[in-house]
C-alpha cells in the first residue's frame, strides 16, 4: 500500500472498511462479534472445506484443512499467549490446473477493546471459539 497514490490508497482503505477491515498504525484492525466467532470457517456450507483439529485447547489449536474442489490444503497452528494476544502460523498449497502455489503466513493479533467504534463487524468471519466481541489488530 505504501506505493499507492494517496487517492488509490484512500479508495482501497474505504473498500476494506466497508468489509470490516480498518487500517491502524500497527496493521489491519478487524472487529469480531460473538456471532462471527461462533461459526467455523472450515465448515462453511458454501464450500467443500473441512478442518481436522489435532489440538484444540485454551492455549493452542492445530489443524489441517482440505478443500478438494478448490485444490487447497493447509496446516495451521494458533498459539494464545494470553487472553489478549495470539499468533497464527499456516502453510498452504493451492493448485489451479498445472500451477501450484505455496504460501507461509504468520499473523499476530491483539485485543484492543470491546468497542469497535465506527468499524463494522467483519461478516462473516467465523471462528471456532466463543468469546465476547473484540476489536483486534492484526499484523502480517
Amino acid at each position: 500500500m505504501k506505493n499507492m497514490s494517496p487517492e488509490k490508497r484512500a479508495q482501497f482503505e474505504a473498500m476494506r472498511k466497508q468489509h470490516g477491515v480498518g487500517t491502524g498504525a500497527a496493521g489491519s484492525q478487524v472487529c469480531y462479534t460473538r456471532e462471527t466467532l461462533e461459526h467455523s470457517p472450515w465448515a462453511d456450507q458454501q464450500t467443500d472445506c473441512k478442518a481436522t483439529f489435532s489440538t484444540r485447547t485454551s492455549s493452542a489449536w492445530k489443524w489441517h484443512t482440505t478443500c478438494p474442489k478448490s485444490g487447497y490444503e493447509a496446516d495451521g497452528e494458533a498459539i494464545f499467549a494470553d487472553r489478549e494476544n495470539y499468533t497464527v502460523k499456516s502453510t498452504s498449497v493451492s493448485k489451479m490446473g498445472d500451477k501450484v502455489r505455496n504460501s507461509n503466513t504468520t499473523m499476530t493479533g491483539k485485543w484492543l477493546s470491546s468497542d469497535c467504534g465506527d468499524l463494522k463487524p467483519l461478516n462473516p468471519i467465523p471462528w471456532p471459539a466463543r468469546v465476547p466481541s473484540k476489536s483486534l489488530s492484526i499484523s502480517r
